[in-house]
């Protein structure tokens, strides 16, 4: 007893102690609550690509894996519980308390393996280990030890075994019985894979980001979730709760997609419909819904399923009049969560999305330092590229500067970029923002990673290259980072720095493939993660500028320029072939 003088709750000493140890008590409170707080925002702001955010708690995220962040408050609140064992009556508490704090720790970090370093996990599980085994060996040290506290602590650890047990039951019971009144899925994604696929997969990711642990969001999608066709539309019509229909010009000349538009309109109203209005969607006209197989459409999947062409021309009908939010070609990140919020509060009929810009990097701190770079005015090139990003940020909660962002092809590349991801399609090269931004990586001389992100992408030859940058030409003026001038490079130059790019081996990352399962994406997406945090070998990747022209206005570009490139040009040959033949082996 520290101070016999003072008796509890009688003297204003101890008033005044009290009222000081609750205030002092108020900051530990204080940084639990705001660490439980970023934990909870953590998925949404990584979906988000909120780097500001993760930049300001990178200490509670920074040494865990993506996929445990909950486990900082874990460990926050292991060691504050274990703080507080001191204020239990006598040792014997004590060390109680202690082991199960300790042993609930150790099963918590053998089940998942929480730490990003994996010899930290078995630390850690061994080091607490040893800590329990000398607490129950210090337990049989323990001297006047009262028979009744002994009773008291088997009869408090008998209880509460009963109530987890009794607990465990009925919580098991009753997920059972909800299980058979809830339906599987909140929602189902009705869309054709060419002209909605990577859309799709983006809306999936950022509606199951506002999953809880009360209740976890489900989105069908058919690469996913479909594994017979004969349960498709059981699906949408006894396990979905609201079915998204996803309008793009080919939606309706699906057999299977009419197949599920069918069912939907059955089950209405007991089975709420969305609707997200593509831009290159055309309402179909009167002859074809009258006539919908004598347009080319072969519906005779359908009938072993119930389904008629007078059920077809209903829906049609039907679905012509169904008003929902329309959204642009140039998507960004933004818009799709508000779309997703809409969704969720079941307003989107009848909103209608204005394009915009995928900017938010400018306001980073330090500049942005891994580009995704895709064509500007694709929806489906930029879906691909948000979906890229949301599945690289989870694996950058260790340094949140790391996290990509959109870079579309009409804007200019920043100068702070250490490494670029191009998602090359067929459209890139008749667009002269995208190789515009190709040749700039290669002079800049930046880590730059190629994903194909069409299916069937194949890298034309220099013929056809060369007819392409022809008549590009008048557009690809490329901007001098450093010197702030203009260089006009001749054709073949620019033939050469964009073959650069592909010595570097492909990765192929396509959400709008038929086999694009989400396994396999994040599977491709730890791929590319393994190349983006690699330094980068720039003797291997030199531009080749021989014999190129300038037309520029800084003269130090005249006359550096060439230089650099013939002594650059000299190495290139024997610098690349060690590169690609080493890469070539790792692969």
């Amino acid at each position: 007893m520290l101070y016999p003088s003072i008796i509890c709750w009688e003297h204003s000493e101890h008033n005044t102690m009290v009222i000081m140890g609750l205030i002092f008590l108020l900051i530990p409170i204080t940084f639990i609550a705001g660490c439980c707080f970023a934990t909870y925002q953590f998925p949404k702001r990584t979906s988000s690509l909120d780097s500001h955010f993760l930049l300001m708690f990178a200490f509670i995220f920074f040494r865990y894996k993506h996929e445990s962040y909950w486990y900082s408050i874990s460990f926050i609140l292991r060691n504050a519980l274990l703080a507080l064992t001191p204020i239990l009556p006598g040792p014997l508490p004590q060390i109680s308390a202690m082991c199960v704090l300790l042993v609930s720790s150790v099963i918590v970090t053998a089940s998942h393996y929480p730490w990003r370093v994996n010899m930290v996990n078995y630390l850690d599980l061994v080091v607490t280990a040893l800590v329990i085994l000398m607490l129950c060996i210090s337990g049989m040290f323990i001297s006047d030890v009262d028979p009744q506290d002994v009773g008291i602590l088997c009869a408090v650890i008998l209880v509460v075994t009963l109530v987890i047990f009794v607990a465990a039951m009925t919580m098991s019971l009753a997920g059972k019985i909800l299980k058979r009144i809830a339906k599987d899925f909140q929602y189902m994604l009705c869309h054709h894979k060419l002209g909605a696929g990577a859309f799709a997969r983006l809306l999936k990711t950022v509606l199951e980001i506002r999953s809880t642990s009360a209740r976890k969001v489900r989105v069908f999608i058919d690469c996913d979730n479909l594994q017979n066709l004969e349960t498709l539309f059981d699906t949408v019509g006894f396990k979905t709760e609201t079915v998204v229909v996803l309008k793009s010009r080919e939606l309706l000349r699906r057999p299977w997609c009419l197949g599920e538009l069918v069912t939907a309109h059955l089950n209405v109203p007991r089975l709420k419909v969305a609707v997200v209005e593509f831009p290159d969607y055309v309402a179909p006209s009167d002859d074809f819904i009258e006539n919908v197989v004598g347009q080319g459409v072969d519906v005779s999947c359908l009938g072993p399923h119930g389904m008629d062409q007078g059920m077809i021309v209903a829906m049609l009908r039907w679905v012509v009049g169904l008003r929902g939010a329309k959204i642009p070609s140039d998507i960004t990140n933004d818009m799709v969560e508000e779309l997703r919020d809409l969704l969720i509060s079941k307003t989107s009929e009848g909103k209608v999305f204005t394009g915009g810009t995928n900017d938010k990097w400018k306001s980073r701190v330090g500049g942005l330092k891994n580009a995704i770079v895709s064509e500007a005015f694709s929806g489906e090139q930029l879906a691909t590229g948000l979906v890229l990003c949301k599945f690289l940020a989870k694996h950058c909660a260790h340094d949140a500067s790391m996290i990509p962002d959109i870079v579309a092809s009409d804007a200019s590349l920043p100068s702070s970029v250490i490494s670029c991801i191009m998602l090359w399609s067929s459209g890139c090269f008749s667009s002269s923002g995208f190789m515009r931004i190709a040749i700039q990586t290669t002079l800049m001389q930046t880590n730059t990673i190629p994903i194909f992100a069409e299916t069937g992408f194949r890298f034309p030859g220099a013929t056809m290259l060369k007819s392409s940058i022809l008549s590009l030409a008048p557009d690809l003026n490329l901007q001098d980072i450093e010197g702030g001038c203009q260089i006009n490079v001749e054709a073949d130059a620019l033939v050469s720095l964009i073959s650069e790019l592909f010595k570097e081996i492909a990765i192929t990352f396509c959400p709008q493939d038929y086999s694009a399962t989400e396994t396999l994406m994040k599977v491709t997406a730890e791929a590319v993660v393994a190349r983006v945090f690699v330094k980068p070998r720039l003797s291997g990747r030199a531009p080749s500028l021989a014999g190129a022209r300038s037309s520029s206005t800084c003269e130090q570009a005249k006359e550096e320029v060439p230089e650099q490139a013939k002594a650059e040009g000299a190495e290139m040959s024997e610098a690349s072939k060690p590169g690609v033949e080493a890469e070539m082996s790792e692969v």
